[in-house]
């Protein structure tokens, strides 16, 4: 997963009206998609777009109903690595037990920052 998104100040969309990138329910993404494929940053824009989960519009090339294809046909991916794996679950989020512990620490250090550091 990119976790740096400096690549967005490089992105031909941002040139480019919004609405392109957004089109109406019926209306076509072919402008967007076709303006995405010769982005320098179309890559580190669609990998994010996947990581995000359920963003409108058009990203790295993709429509939402591309991305979910995508993802269906990635499998589940961890959401302490980012990296996919096999369920041994029905729920599991992480690929491992190393992963779980990661992902509770910056779980609980989320809530506890929320609270303004008061103890539980």
């Amino acid at each position: 997963m990119t976790t740096d998104i400096h690549w967005r100040s490089y992105a031909l969309c941002a040139q480019t009206d919004p609405e392109v990138f957004f089109p109406e329910p019926g209306g076509s993404p072919d402008l967007a998609k076709r303006i995405c494929a010769v982005c320098p940053v179309q890559a580190a824009c669609h990998e994010d777009a996947l990581a995000w989960g359920d963003v409108m519009g058009v990203w790295g090339g993709h429509t939402e109903a591309d991305r979910r294809r995508i993802k269906r046909a990635r499998g589940p991916i961890c959401r302490s690595c980012g990296g996919s794996f096999t369920r041994s679950g029905n729920n599991a989020v992480y690929c491992s037990d190393i992963c779980r512990q990661a992902g509770h620490r910056q779980t609980k250090a989320a809530y506890d920052a929320r609270r303004g550091g008061r103890a539980a």
